[in-house]
């Protein structure tokens, strides 16, 4: 069940926690997963595309299901930060947390500082070419909240940033990504 004029459930999994954690759990998107399993289903796609065991496989599965999910939250922190002012102003964002006053802004980026702590040990654990194939994804996951402001097309830029899970999953199993002129 949804709240009256607002993009946020009421009810859900995490009502099993306590009432403070239900903030942050609103903040990174936790309660409407569908981002993060649109960022994950690219890499768990390609991964058996690989030459892996099947071992190597759900292994590197579960590092990019959790990289996925904590990646696609600290976008959610990203955008809500930059949105602040504007989703205060629209009825189906007022109640975010960063636009109500809820969370502060210094502790929206104490929590973005730790989701991007916890996904750069998700990419530590990779190999180093796959640490290559994330930082270029930097320019496309910037770009595409303010691509919302400018341009008539994000979704080109959101479905680039949604899709780098491909050339990610197959650097990370081993496989070369070369365009021909970059490596």
């Amino acid at each position: 069940m949804k709240s009256k004029n607002s993009d946020m459930p009421l009810n859900g999994w995490w009502d099993f926690l306590p009432k403070k954690a239900h903030k942050w759990v609103r903040l990174g998107r936790f309660d409407r997963p569908i981002g993060s399993w649109l960022l994950l289903l690219p890499c768990l796609w390609t991964l058996p595309l690989s030459n892996l065991k099947i071992d190597e496989v759900l292994y590197l599965s579960f590092i990019f299901f959790l990289g996925a999910f904590v990646m696609r939250s600290a976008g959610c922190v990203i955008n809500d930060l930059w949105d602040k002012n504007i989703d205060k102003k629209i009825t189906r964002t007022k109640n975010r947390p960063i636009a109500s006053g809820e969370i502060s802004i210094i502790k929206a980026f104490l929590f973005l500082a730790i989701l991007l702590l916890f996904g750069l040990f998700c990419l530590s654990i990779l190999n180093k070419e796959t640490w290559i194939i994330a930082l270029l994804s930097i320019p496309i996951i910037i770009i595409y909240p303010l691509a919302k402001r400018f341009t008539k097309w994000p979704q080109v830029f959101l479905g680039l940033a949604f899709s780098w899970g491909v050339p990610t999953a197959w650097v990370a199993s081993g496989g070369s990504w070369n365009l021909g002129i970059l490596f």
